[in-house]
């Protein structure tokens, strides 16, 4: 009990079991995750997608994301398309609270109004 053992390879399980195409991609870069997925969306047979990514938890973030109040529309995408616990909207205006973002920067990503900017962590 408590004794240190092998991570259990995903992409080894997957081929074991017979998964013909795996495609390995980080969420956190959603271009290239969507891409990831678009790549065995349309192709025939058993296949998959590993999304891997360090964990929130452990990895701490050197920048964070804050809303640009001037450039924002309150379109709501970011809160819609990501349900991340730091983009908040209060009294119709949407921010991001520091102490909950990770750093990722989908957010930023999806604003198609370049309305969510990189900030140094403090």
């Amino acid at each position: 009990m408590g004794e240190v053992v092998a991570k259990v390879s995903i992409e080894k399980v997957l081929e074991g079991i017979g998964v013909e195409r795996i495609v390995k991609a980080d969420p956190l870069k959603l271009e290239s995750a969507v891409e990831a997925v678009r790549q065995v969306l349309d192709e025939r047979g058993v296949r998959a997608v590993i999304f891997k990514s360090p964990c929130i938890a452990l990895a701490k973030p050197k920048t964070c994301y804050q809303v640009n109040e001037k450039t924002c529309v309150s379109c709501r995408k970011c809160i819609r398309e990501l349900g991340c616990p730091a983009i908040v909207a209060c009294d119709g205006r949407i921010s991001i609270e520091p102490s909950l973002c990770y750093g990722c920067g989908v957010c930023g990503e999806i604003c198609k109004f370049g309305a969510i900017q990189e900030v140094d962590h403090e």
